[in-house]
Formats: structure tokens, C-alpha cells, sequence
């Protein structure tokens, strides 16, 4: 039977209407509302700066705490669209087999360094995958949604302003006396490689072109100019996955497009690992490792990898611990090539989080995190007919490309789950566009 469809606007209009409360006009509610945008955008900046925040102001974990009012607030409504239940599958049991590793881990070995995640630290980083549907059903509210977007790029903002002040004084992006920037650089590599495209693309974020621009030129200046090689790499997924995600003549991504992304992607890490740049380190640092040329980081990240191969074959089902992995005693650690190596392998986290986590939940636990991660991506496959789902969907798989390079994803990857579930759930209330019959062809005498 032929029904009309509402047109995109009518839709909109709709969604629109489902937000706004009853008595949105009534001065305290308006506060209320203010409030919780502020305490939104607050949550979307402390996902960019935390951790620096928390060492400013004791222990104090305001991202944590936020994270918690949200997602209790989001339960309390009512978790029950099938999308995010069908996150709940792969999150709910990966929360068990992470708590179960940190209760049933081995005592530590009296040659294990006390460095790395406490007991608590540990429960917090498992609490925040089932507090992320909680946080998407609040996400439902349009101006939350931007609220949170808006504290992400400010949040990374920041950095990029200080680093271009820092340029224009002709030192280094990245001057270690700056303690801001030399902690965190990771963390700020992964927020503007993940919002980049959110920023050119996304209609939500109402940016002036000039200033849309400015904030990815900042981008590109920044990952050029710090030592993280993983964020200049992701840079180069999120076109080609925004490519990859690009819906069919039938609306469904065309499935040779994942060989041909996979195969450019390698090409890419290809060349950028051959070519040496004076005014990028991080290609400089890629170049040297191609050739041989290891410094005493690198040998340590390799010998992080050895050591979390190792661990996972001995504890294949309860592992080491969600958040020992760093502390963790193996006598392959004894094989490097000198005794600052030796003590930097013992005391660091792996710079790869797939294989840390197998290492530190047993094979089950690292494959249920995998399906955890990546079941947002898959749910928004579904819905790429939208044109700003695609967009956060490709920054997303920027996240998920540098994990494999980093030690540390910390909140810039719940906050991206919940955005991803947050726009997933919207688009698949929309339903698909209307499909627009074809003109009929005047009829000739």
C-alpha cells in the first residue's frame, strides 16, 4: 500500500518537537536547561583535558562524575531502542569478563613495579561502556547533542590555540615546559582527528566557513608538528572511510569499497614510512624505524607487544587484570637491550589497546572488547544515508585505527560512542529519506 512520507523538514520538525518539554517556557526551566548545556559542554571539554584537570584539583574526577549524572540520568528515561540494546549485547557481558579479570587476577610478582591503573581506576574505565547508552538517550535532546560537540572542539581548541601561539613565537608545538601539551598530546591527537570531519561536514555544528577552516588548519599544523605518528595515519582513514560509508544507488555501502580502503590505507603507511620531512617528526620518526633505525621508544613499544603476547598465553582466560597490564612481571622483559628499556617495558601500558586488553582479560575478554567497539560502527552502517552520520561514523573509525598505536584512549572514546549511538538511534527514528518518484516523460502525438 502507497503511503506519503514525511518530507526531511517535516521530520525534522517532528524530532524537533520531541525535545523541547512542556513547560520549556517557563523561566526555571530554562535554567534547568542552561545548567545542563553548561554541564554537557563541560563534559564534552573535560573529555579533551580530564586528566590535567584532575591533577590540578587533587582527586576531583570530574569527567567520571558528569559521565555518571548523564548516563543515570539517560537509564532513569528508559534505555530501549533496539540500537542501543544491540550495544548492550556486547558491552554487558564485556563489563562481567572485565570485572571478573580484576577480581580473580594473580597476586603481583615482587619484581612488578606499583605503577598503573588502582582497583578503582579500573572499575570507573569498565563503568563508562554502560554508562554510554544512558549518555545517548540524553543525546536525543538536539541541544545537548551540539552542546557536547561544541565542549569536544573547544576542548581541542585550546591546544591548537596554544600551539599556534607557540609557533608564532617560534618554538616548538610541542615545548616540553609546557606540561598541558606534553601529556596530552595523544589525547588531543585523537579529538581533532575525530571532529575534523564532524566540523567540515555536519550540519548541526554552526560554524562560519572561515572559522570551520581555521580549526582544521590548526589540525593538520598540530599533527605535523608533535611526534604522534598514529594521528597523521588516522587523518588519512577519515576520508577514506567517509568514502567507504558513502551509501549505494541500492542505500547500502558498496562492499568493494572496504578492499579498496584497506588496500589504500596500506599504501598510505607505505609511502608516509619512506619519506622524511625536517618539519614533521612524526614522518621523520616513521622514515627511521623503516630503515632500522630504532631508538630506545621504540624498542620499548616492541617489547610491550612481546611481553602482552606472552602474558595472553599464559592467562588465555581470566588474563592479568582490566588496568594491571602496566606493573605486570614477564621474564621476556629481560631481553631488552638495556636497563631503561627494561624498566620503561615493566612500568608502561602497551601502545597497542587491542592487544593490552587481551593480555589483560584473556582471549574472551579481548575479543567481547572488540565487538564493543566496533558494534556502534556496525549499527551505523544501516543508517548511511545521513550525510552527518557518516561524518561522526568516519571519525570514529579514526579512533579505532589509532588504538592499535596508542597507549590510552581515556574518555574521547566513550564520549565518541555515545555521539555515534546518539545520531545512530535519531536517524533510524527519521527512517529512511522519501523516495522521489521519477518525472513521467511528456506524451507524444
Amino acid at each position: 500500500m502507497d503511503f506519503e512520507k514525511p518530507t526531511p523538514a517535516g521530520r525534522q520538525a517532528l524530532t524537533d518537537r520531541r525535545d523541547l518539554p512542556l513547560d520549556a517556557a517557563h523561566a526555571s526551566n530554562r535554567t534547568a536547561n542552561l545548567i545542563l548545556l553548561g554541564a554537557m559542554w563541560l563534559l564534552g571539554v573535560t573529555a579533551t583535558q580530564g586528566r590535567w584537570i584532575d591533577h590540578r584539583f587533587g582527586s576531583l574526577r570530574i569527567t567520571l562524575t558528569l559521565g555518571l549524572i548523564f548516563g543515570a540520568l539517560g537509564w532513569w528515561r528508559g534505555v530501549t531502542h533496539p540500537v542501543l540494546r544491540s550495544y548492550l549485547r556486547w558491552a554487558v557481558p564485556w563489563f562481567v569478563i572485565g570485572l571478573l579479570s580484576v577480581l580473580m587476577a594473580p597476586p603481583r610478582s615482587i619484581f612488578a613495579d606499583t605503577t598503573g591503573h588502582t582497583f578503582d581506576e579500573s572499575i570507573a574505565r569498565l563503568l563508562w561502556f554502560l554508562l554510554i547508552p544512558g549518555i545517548a538517550v540524553v543525546l536525543q535532546n538536539k541541544d545537548q547533542f551540539r552542546a557536547l560537540v561544541r565542549g569536544l572542539i573547544s576542548g581541542a581548541a585550546i591546544f591548537l590555540l596554544d600551539a599556534l601561539y607557540r609557533a608564532m613565537q617560534g618554538q616548538s608545538a610541542l615545548n616540553r615546559l609546557n606540561e598541558l601539551l606534553q601529556t596530552h598530546r595523544g589525547i588531543v591527537g585523537l579529538t581533532v582527528v575525530w571532529v575534523v570531519p564532524i566540523v567540515l561536514t555536519a550540519s548541526f555544528v554552526r560554524m562560519r566557513w572561515l572559522t570551520r577552516y581555521l580549526y582544521v588548519a590548526g589540525t593538520v599544523y598540530w599533527l605535523f608538528a608533535s611526534d604522534g605518528r598514529a594521528p597523521i595515519l588516522a587523518l588519512g582513514v577519515v576520508p577514506l572511510a567517509f568514502f567507504m560509508l558513502k551509501p549505494s544507488k541500492s542505500g547500502k555501502p558498496a562492499g568493494p569499497r572496504f578492499a579498496a580502503t584497506a588496500a589504500a590505507v596500506f599504501l598510505i603507511f607505505f609511502l608516509a614510512s619512506n619519506v622524511t620531512i625536517s618539519w614533521a617528526p612524526a614522518l621523520s620518526r616513521l622514515s627511521q624505524v623503516q630503515g632500522g633505525n630504532r631508538t630506545d621508544s621504540d624498542e620499548i613499544r616492541i617489547l610491550l607487544l612481546k611481553k602482552a603476547y606472552t602474558l595472553t598465553w599464559k592467562h588465555p582466560f581470566t588474563g592479568v587484570g582490566f588496568g594491571r597490564f602496566a606493573g605486570t612481571y614477564d621474564p621476556i622483559i629481560d631481553h631488552a637491550r638495556n636497563e631503561h628499556v627494561r624498566d620503561e617495558a615493566l612500568k608502561l601500558r602497551a601502545h597497542n589497546v587491542y592487544v593490552e586488553t587481551f593480555a589483560a582479560t584473556g582471549f574472551l575478554g579481548g575479543l567481547l572488547f572488540i565487538g564493543t567497539v566496533l558494534s556502534p560502527l556496525a549499527l551505523a552502517i544501516k543508517y548511511c544515508w545521513d550525510r552527518d552520520l557518516r561524518a561522526i561514523a568516519a571519525g570514529y573509525c579514526a579512533i579505532v585505527f589509532t588504538m592499535f598505536f596508542s597507549a590510552d584512549f581515556a574518555a574521547v572514546l566513550y564520549m565518541a560512542m555515545a555521539v555515534l549511538l546518539a545520531a545512530t538511534v535519531r536517524v533510524a527514528r527519521m527512517g529512511p529519506p522519501p523516495l522521489v518518484a521519477p518525472a513521467e516523460e511528456p506524451a507524444t502525438v
